[in-house]
């Protein structure tokens, strides 16, 4: 029998209450901006800028609005070809007056970066598109889509021009009301969530970096996201970002002086303790490790402030 004792979990708190209501408050007024004929993309920065909306809301706002309530149409792809000069495309997606357009950015650290491909400065806060990186593509017009076949043309040559490719413009993506507002174009119109730290080397000082430094690491990484949601710890070995934790046990190559590299990206990076973290994953990583792992192992360690109280 499913157990549905914790699907309200989210609800336990006042202040978990206050994150909810204030969430569903803000998404009703994006839909009220949507409806009014702006891109969803320009919203989502406008919100996030104002602190009305987080990046982690992004995702469930993309699926609730453009999948499920207005039906747009959708394709995802790799980039075959890094991205540097975004001038012409910029150029060509602003012909495409017919059809509203939003592009999701799925960035390997940063996470997800949304787009509206007819406004400049998002691409130039972007800089760069790899090679092989991913990026699903919306098309639709304020409302629920029907089957109409522009929104599929406009995809397939979306994806033709990402890719390095000329096109040629169908006539019949040109004619529309759907024009981007010049004044869009300022930076201020994207939001600032997309910050890094420097990297911070951690050295490794135990007689071999074990199974028991992972756990600790695991639990003062819990302990500090748990404190500031919104940023992620981003761990390098050798060079390669390390997806799981666990493969840094399980390599089994990690010995005394090695050291290993961290930083943090998320919303407005200052004043994260990152002198704390850093001291905390030191001792991690030495042979002092095991007072992290002592106790009930699901209990969130108090290392970086009142964990009542997220910032």
């Amino acid at each position: 029998m499913k157990n549905h004792h914790n699907q309200f979990d989210i609800f336990s708190t006042r202040d978990e209450c206050n994150q909810v209501k204030r969430y569903l408050e803000s998404v009703l007024f994006i839909i009220e901006d949507f409806e009014e004929y702006e891109n969803l993309a320009n919203i989502i920065h406008r919100f996030i800028n104002e602190n009305l909306i987080q990046q982690k809301h992004i995702s469930s706002i993309i699926s609730l609005l453009l999948i499920d309530k207005y039906q747009y149409h959708y394709s995802s792809f790799n980039i075959q070809n890094d991205i540097t000069n975004f001038e012409p495309i910029v150029k060509e997606f602003r012909k495409w007056k017919a059809i509203d357009l939003v592009f999701i950015y799925f960035h390997p650290e940063l996470g997800i970066f949304p787009i509206n491909p007819k406004n400049k400065a998002h691409w130039n806060r972007i800089k760069l598109l790899k090679q092989t990186e991913f990026i699903t593509l919306y098309a639709g017009r304020f409302q629920e889509t029907d089957g109409d076949e522009i929104y599929d043309i406009a995809i397939e040559k979306a994806i033709t021009l990402l890719n390095g490719k000329k096109i040629k413009t169908p006539e019949i993506l040109m004619t529309g009301e759907y024009e981007e507002d010049d004044e869009e174009e300022d930076e201020v119109s994207v939001s600032s969530f997309l910050e890094e730290s420097p990297f911070y080397g951690i050295p490794v000082s135990n007689n071999q970096f074990h199974n028991g430094n992972v756990e600790a690491w695991k639990k003062i990484i819990r302990s500090y996201t748990h404190v500031y949601p919104n940023v992620r710890v981003i761990i390098y070995y050798a060079k390669e970002e390390i997806k799981d934790i666990d493969a840094l046990f399980q390599w089994g190559k990690i010995k005394p002086g090695t050291v290993i590299n961290i930083k943090i990206i998320g919303e407005d990076l200052r004043n994260k303790q990152m002198s704390a973290l850093v001291y905390h994953l030191k001792e991690g990583a030495s042979p002092f490790f095991e007072r992290y792992i002592k106790g009930n192992p699901r209990m969130v360690l108090r290392l970086f402030g009142d964990i009542t109280k997220r910032r």
